[in-house]
């Protein structure tokens, strides 16, 4: 008995299978139900603005809408060393190494970000920053499907926002 539950306990402990290498993240995913994501992010912008006063929560709305999106792909490029992220924000995509080393990078409107990648249990992590707040990224790959799990922090909000995307291999 006591050796069925070690073994049921283990078992628990191990997570789905995820990709490990970065090898497994190549190659480009399209968002999985556009419509339901949207909703789901705009729903996160306006919870993020009723934490700012009334009377420039119209403002933080605006900002927030830039600053969370629901990209309508994501392209990966990888060797054993390097990764790059294409995606309609960072046409010239946004490269870096999966050691955590911070990199300096600019989107499309030409906005400067610090970002950094690296592999952690089974899952692709990316911390990306400007000014003061950081966008922490969660990527786990099962299978053909992609889950982007995204923290926004700033000094700026009282609590964190939160929310999952989820993609297909093209």
């Amino acid at each position: 008995m006591r050796t069925a539950l070690v073994l049921l306990v283990l078992l628990l402990q191990v997570p789905a299978a995820h990709a490990s290498d970065p090898l497994d993240y190549a190659g480009q995913f399209e968002l999985i139900d556009p419509e339901a994501a949207s909703a789901r992010v705009q729903e996160v912008v306006e919870l993020g603005a009723q934490q700012f006063p009334a009377a420039i929560r119209r403002f933080a709305r605006f900002k927030l809408k830039r600053v969370l999106a629901a990209s309508a792909w994501m392209l990966f490029e990888t060797d054993a060393e390097n990764m790059t992220v294409f995606s309609p924000e960072t046409p010239d995509g946004w490269t870096s190494d999966l050691e955590g080393t911070e990199n300096r990078v600019r989107d499309a409107r030409g906005g400067r970000f610090r970002i950094k990648r690296w592999l952690e249990r089974g899952a692709l992590a990316s911390v990306v920053c400007r000014g003061d707040g950081c966008a922490d990224f969660r990527f786990t790959l099962t299978g053909r499907t992609l889950t982007m799990t995204v923290t926004t922090r700033s000094d700026w909000l009282d609590q964190q926002l939160q929310y999952s995307l989820q993609y297909r291999r093209k």
